[in-house]
């Protein structure tokens, strides 16, 4: 149940003068004091609200909570940021508007230690559901509030063109790039002013692109993180919304621009221990929990809880269908291989939260909602870790510095690590709140050169050099059979660079591991690949379904063709795998070719129709057990049995082992003799099949 908190400037009539003397002392002391006792002051009361509520199946809903005002019982707007805190302290049973009115932009940079500002060629993208038309003058009004800096609107092609020395610029598009949506919605409009107004507050130096989905569609808000992936300067992409339980590799964009070096950032939800939340729980995405933030007398970070209050809290949990992440190690693996949440986090509690403007007035809003733009932000102010073979998830999700989160829960559950704070990784705050780290901030503390290209077998040298002073261990990293290099270059002061030599073989390329433990990543992000195509899966693709296409060497893949003619959109999930989006596709023979940047690689595959009905081969009985082979059956959503004597008995549980093969025990007292195996899938159904048992 969701509280209502009410404070007034007077209480009912004191009995007694020491009473009396006590509450003209109290009174005294608040900030909107009555003016005599003979009048009596106004009823401040407030209400925590989500801004979207529950969305339906395959739609998100976003995670922002704001906090509404009421003064005698009518909604109160208020008109400033010291309003706001004013009418937040009151709301509050009379607590210090200094403290309880939520945070300025100066003073969250302040309480997270940030002390630079960005630049116009970093780019936060910022996705959100349906139009927002005033986010651009809401966001200049909060900026001219805040004193930053102001931000031109400007157009894809200007933002491309930005560089650090220019000033910020806000680019609007729809989910494609075209024109934002014209449909609107109120709450995803409040949620967008938190996203974009959170982000300038933690950079605001940076140049936001707000990439607006159609409606809050999983789909088409993996769309709009798709485009935002490609668009130039992009170095982070905030998604401060959230539903159920999906399999990554349904929407593959989240996980595929995280893996070509863009911070993926999502929220983990508002509604406490709750398990797994899409795409805060894709594999790859680095999922961002929620904090109550408090400050110190200079503005300082004093101490961080987990956030749960007034019904509300930060999610946490376990996903049922992604695996964990490589770069995700938890002690004693409580969710058995599963992507756990949070990895990180950052404020979330209204109590603590942002002051926003929304055009109709000044608002306090909180929620994971607002912890997953902070982050992102904060990520693209410290410079970006660029492409690299390793997710980038992990230079910034995985590596130190954190302030570790220890105190405060967010339910029951067991393991308590998953729902309880504790020393390390725990589920509500991960493994804790964001610290900015002047060295991350640093363009580069070295350069990687070497060739653009070479012949396998023959060695290539590649030189590593410090843009400065310089005292460390940089290991090279060099994956791929046959590969002989130099296992680490060892720098003390300034270096004029050390030289190393690969052999380069199919796949093997090179990566710079840095150990001198400043958080720096290789900003060249070279890499020394021959891509060779092994497989396209399934073997024979599909009309009107993702054909997915593996091998090794495939990171630098910028172009794809079937049958000389591009597709789009794929996606680059990771050295050795492609997906390429329901391309239309001609029966019969085909092949793909793959642009990369040492060439091309094809490969052969023909075309069926899709949904193509079960057809089965064998049925073959053992034991009690029957395993039913053939083509297409592995897609099977029903398997049944019937005789002459018995129309039909369905086969409640089977087990799917392989595309073509499936398993079912035979049901208990069924008589033995001649039965006809039926499998059903979205294809169609099977021809009967004869099965003696």
């Amino acid at each position: 149940m969701r509280s209502l908190s009410t404070v007034k400037t007077r209480t009912a009539r004191p009995r007694g003068r020491l009473v009396v003397a006590a509450l003209l002392s109290a009174a005294a002391a608040m900030v909107t004091a009555a003016p005599s006792l003979a009048t009596a002051g106004p009823t401040w009361t407030f209400k925590d609200v989500t801004n979207c509520g529950n969305a339906a199946a395959g739609h998100a809903g976003c995670l922002s909570i704001r906090r509404d005002f009421f003064r005698d019982g009518v909604a109160y707007h208020p008109t400033s940021p010291a309003d706001l805190a004013r009418v937040a302290g009151l709301a509050r049973a009379g607590a210090n508007p200094a403290t309880s009115g939520g945070f300025t932009a100066a003073g969250m940079r302040t309480a997270y230690g940030i002390t630079g500002s960005g630049d116009a060629s970093r780019v936060i993208a910022i996705v959100d559901a349906y139009g927002a038309p005033t986010a651009y003058t809401n966001l200049t009004a909060y900026r001219s509030a805040m004193a930053l800096p102001s931000m031109a609107a400007c157009d894809l092609a200007t933002q491309a063109s930005r560089t650090s020395g220019d000033a910020p610029c806000f680019a609007q598009v729809g989910q494609s790039g075209g024109p934002p949506p014209t449909t609107t919605d109120a709450g995803w409009a409040g949620e967008t002013d938190l996203d974009v107004q959170a982000a300038s507050a933690m950079c605001p130096g940076c140049s936001i692109l707000l990439v607006e989905s159609t409606d809050n569609s999983d789909t088409n808000l993996a769309v709009a993180v798709g485009f935002a992936a490609g668009a130039a300067h992009v170095q982070a992409i905030s998604n401060s919304y959230g539903g159920g339980d999906v399999p990554s590799a349904s929407y593959p964009q989240y996980d595929g621009a995280a893996l070509n070096g863009i911070a993926v950032t999502a929220s983990t939800g508002d509604n406490r221990y709750q398990g797994g939340s899409f795409p805060a729980d894709s594999t790859q995405v680095i999922a961002v929990g929620g904090t109550s933030l408090t400050v110190d007398g200079t503005g300082a970070r004093a101490s961080e809880t987990v956030w749960d209050s007034l019904g509300y809290g930060t999610g946490s949990g376990c996903s049922t269908l992604n695996p964990a992440p490589g770069w995700e190690v938890i002690l004693g693996n409580p969710c058995n291989g599963y992507k756990a949440t949070a990895d990180i986090s950052a404020d979330a509690d209204p109590n603590t939260g942002l002051q926003v403007y929304t055009g109709g007035g000044w608002g306090l809003y909180g929620g994971t909602s607002l912890s997953s733009p902070l982050t992102a932000a904060q990520y693209v102010l410290q410079g970006g870790y660029g492409p690299s073979h390793q997710a980038g998830a992990y230079t910034y999700a995985a590596s130190t510095p954190h302030f570790d989160v220890t105190s405060g829960s967010n339910g029951s559950c067991s393991p308590t690590v998953l729902c309880t704070a504790g020393t390390g990784w725990d589920g509500p705050t991960g493994l804790g709140s964001i610290v900015f780290n002047p060295a991350q901030a640093t363009a580069s503390a070295y350069t990687l050169t070497g060739p653009a290209g070479g012949t396998l077998g023959t060695p290539a040298t590649f030189t590593v050099t410090p843009n400065g002073p310089f005292t460390g261990t940089i290991s090279v990293a060099v994956s791929g059979a046959g590969l002989a290099s130099t296992s680490a270059l060892t720098f003390t002061g300034t270096s004029t660079g050390q030289t190393f030599t690969i052999t380069p073989t199919a796949g093997g390329r090179v990566t710079l591991t840095p150990t001198n433990g400043g958080g720096l990543t290789d900003p060249a992000g070279i890499t020394y690949t021959v891509a060779s195509l092994t497989v396209v899966s399934p073997a024979s693709g599909k009309t009107g379904t993702a054909l997915t296409i593996t091998g090794s060497g495939l990171t630098g893949t910028s172009a794809v063709t079937i049958g000389g003619v591009g597709v789009t959109p794929f996606w680059v999930l990771d050295d050795n795998h492609i997906i390429v989006g329901q391309p239309s596709l001609t029966l019969g023979a085909a092949t793909v070719t793959l642009t990369t940047t040492y060439g091309s690689v094809s490969a052969s595959f023909t075309v069926l129709r899709g949904k193509v009905a079960p057809v089965i081969t064998a049925a073959t009985p053992a034991a009690g057990a029957v395993t039913v082979t053939g083509g297409n059956v592995g897609a099977a959503t029903a398997v049944s049995l019937h005789s002459k004597r018995v129309k039909s008995i369905p086969v409640g549980s089977f087990t799917v082992t392989a595309a073509n093969k499936l398993a079912f025990t035979v049901p208990t007292g069924l008589a033995h003799g001649t039965y006809t195996v039926t499998v059903t899938s979205a294809g169609g159904t099977s021809k009967p099949y004869t099965l003696t048992l």
